[in-house]
């Protein structure tokens, strides 16, 4: 029984405009079928390229106009190809788990990606959706997918799951 949880994974990706990559948990047995949502769904990460990372009036970053905004020729929302916005009080809690990423950018993509799991602590089942949409020069590839967690000691006790 873990009392911090962290997922770590190889990641190769590239970005290209109006994509969408995600990465959302659940910790009580959600699933993803023809239909619909079961479950509760929890961020761990948006990509999107920086234009399509949208700013209110005062230039803040909003995650409510990003997720209503476009993927251009589409007609459809970023919204649309997540899960957790459906269960926050405010869609502002959602914006730090977005990210930039370059459009095309073969070297910005490659990376070991490290993200803390806070509603996972103390469960015994974690289920991940990896969701990306886009066009053309895009793709995502995920390897070494491991969660590790700290038995509620130090950092040096740290075990894999």
């Amino acid at each position: 029984d873990a009392s911090t949880n962290v997922n770590t994974f190889s990641s190769n990706y590239v970005q290209n405009q109006d994509n969408i990559a995600s990465l959302e948990y659940s910790v009580d047995g959600g699933d993803y079928t023809d239909s619909g949502a079961t479950g509760t769904w929890h961020p761990v990460l948006y990509y999107l390229e920086p234009t399509d990372l949208l700013t209110d009036e005062e230039g803040n970053f909003s995650a409510e106009l990003t997720l209503l905004g476009e993927a251009e020729g589409s007609g459809i929302e970023y919204g649309f190809y997540t899960l957790a916005p459906e269960y926050v009080a405010d869609l502002q809690e959602l914006a730090p788990y977005f990210a930039a990423r370059q459009d095309d950018g073969y070297k910005d993509g490659k990376r070991f990606e490290k993200h803390r799991l806070p509603l996972a602590d103390h469960k015994t089942q974690v289920r991940f959706r990896w969701g990306f949409m886009g066009t053309w020069s895009w793709y995502w590839g995920v390897d070494h997918v491991q969660i590790w967690g700290d038995n509620g000691t130090g950092i040096g006790d740290w075990s894999l799951f």
